[in-house]
């Protein structure tokens, strides 16, 4: 589907968008993108994700960087290959009433 260009390209133009507060840019550049270029690993979409319930938390974000960033979201899963484990997980769970959700 992609390569490892895609995700990495989309974090760098999202942290350089024009329609985000400075301190959003700093903060999903040394915390993801930076992150992501030097050594990614699964728990950086743990990162994304409090990132995104922060985003939607707080409001009054662009609908483009959000879509963005959503998108984003999307990518980076499928590339550690996270969607399928989820979507397993949660199957699991559902049949399972003993099993919780983290």
């Amino acid at each position: 589907e992609f390569t490892c260009a895609v995700p990495m390209t989309r974090i760098r133009d999202i942290a350089h968008r024009g329609d985000i507060p400075h301190d959003m840019k700093q903060y999903i550049k040394h915390n993801l993108q930076n992150k992501l270029h030097r050594c990614a690993d699964p728990g950086d979409l743990i990162k994304l994700d409090q990132l995104v319930e922060r985003v939607d938390r707080e409001g009054g974000y662009s609908q483009a960087f959000v879509r963005e960033l959503k998108l984003f979201q999307v990518e980076l899963r499928d590339f550690f290959n996270a969607t399928g484990l989820d979507d397993t997980a949660r199957q699991i769970a559902a049949q399972d009433a003993s099993i919780k959700g983290a």
